[in-house]
């Protein structure tokens, strides 16, 4: 019962960091690059909301006016934001730790 309760513990302490980290990324991604639909990016912009691109899809999910990806750009933006969203997948799944 003892081991249980410990697994336990550590599933909601995990669980706890995945959420804060979740709620910082999405208050930075609001901070740091919303997204206008009525203006055109370039490549610039593409680099910032690749990397932002799962904490903007996060909040897309609650709030209907909040993008993922802008809805008017460039080719160099559609490039690097490709580019930076797979870097950001390929962060997640390989980790931020040392291993």
């Amino acid at each position: 019962m003892k081991n249980l309760l410990g697994c336990l513990g550590g599933i909601i302490t995990y669980l706890g960091y995945i959420t804060i980290s979740l709620l910082v990324m999405c208050i930075l991604a609001w901070w740091l690059c919303n997204i206008d639909p009525d203006k055109t990016y370039t490549w610039y912009s593409g680099i910032w909301q690749g990397m932002f691109t799962i904490p903007n899809w996060i909040r897309s999910l609650f709030f209907s006016n909040v993008l993922y990806k802008a809805n008017l750009y460039t080719a160099g933006y559609n490039f690097w934001w490709l580019i930076m969203l797979i870097f950001s997948v390929l962060g997640i799944i390989g980790g931020g730790r040392g291993r």
